[in-house]
């Protein structure tokens, strides 16, 4: 395990070592969100911004990348807003270090370092009933000018995250699942039905999977449905947050079955609904009563 500090969570030699023992013989659904980035270096043409932009890797306790994700290119900001939803799947604590960060400047075809993070598999093992929301430290690499600070990045990793593991098969046919899915799509909701909300990315990077091999991670670290990321848990009642795609019920069944995560969030349209464009047009999820949440 990582001998590092925990820079953005506080933990007393005690609680460390529980943990640090704990996580002999884990396994966790190790997913989080890279919110963003504030105060980082000025290393554009500009003076005065960069353009931002990171990739994170599991590492593991040999050194070894196990898998990576890579965020959006944010232009010209110290402040960038990533919002990567960061899916690693089924891991053991046991043979993972930690997570890196590696931000950049990116222009063109050059880029120039912004600094690293490093976040211990320690604090996934935390037993948390409230999402952890830390920031963690940049640190120079060995060719970068010395700074008084290197700014910081955001890190939300979702309440109980490592409390709980899919009960999903570990093999998946990519083939298999994309001809279950086009077989049973609908592309417009009709009047009456019940369609189910999903974490766009999530879609997106299942798409990817199962189109084409890819070369950044193996296929079996598609992690579990990430919804919980939709909803706002400072309210009294969830509200869902944008960056989401509505899907038919039998396609949200399949995925949920083959991947588990959640939870479910249902809208129905109106039965005597005229126009189906003018309703989705309209639609405002996170209006009262708008979207059924159904914990998993």
């Amino acid at each position: 395990m990582s001998s590092r500090g925990f820079s953005g969570l506080e933990m007393s030699p005690t609680k460390r070592q529980a943990l640090l023992s704990a996580a002999t013989s884990r396994i966790i659904d190790l997913h989080f969100t890279l919110v963003c980035g504030k105060g980082l270096l000025a290393v554009g043409a500009d003076g005065l911004t960069s353009n931002c932009i990171c990739e994170v890797s599991l590492v593991s306790t040999a050194q070894k990348s196990l898998a990576s994700a890579r965020s959006k290119l944010v232009k010209s900001t110290r402040n960038p807003l990533w919002n990567l939803i960061v899916e690693f799947g089924r891991v053991d604590l046991k043979d993972v270090d930690g997570i890196q960060v590696v931000v950049k400047h990116s222009a063109g075809f050059t880029s120039k370092p912004l600094g690293d993070a490093f976040i211990p598999v320690e604090c996934f093992a935390e037993n948390s009933a409230v999402d952890q929301d830390a920031w963690f430290p940049l640190m120079p690499t060995p060719d970068m000018p010395r700074a008084a600070s290197y700014g910081d990045i955001r890190i939300l990793i979702p309440a109980a995250a490592s409390e709980k593991v899919a009960a999903v098969p570990i093999n998946h046919s990519p083939v298999a699942e994309l001809s279950a899915v086009k077989a049973c799509h609908q592309a417009v909701p009709r009047p009456g039905q019940t369609w189910n909300v999903v974490a766009a990315p999530w879609v997106e990077a299942w798409l990817v999977c199962t189109t084409r091999n890819s070369d950044h991670r193996p296929w079996h670290m598609h992690g579990p449905i990430p919804n919980h990321f939709l909803l706002d848990s400072t309210a009294n009642v969830p509200r869902v947050r944008a960056n989401l795609r509505l899907i038919d019920a039998a396609s949200w069944q399949l995925y949920h079955s083959w991947y588990g995560g959640g939870p479910t969030i249902q809208v129905q349209v109106p039965v005597g609904c005229p126009s189906i464009s003018q309703w989705l047009a309209g639609l405002r999820l996170a209006d009262p009563g708008v979207a059924t949440i159904v914990p998993s």
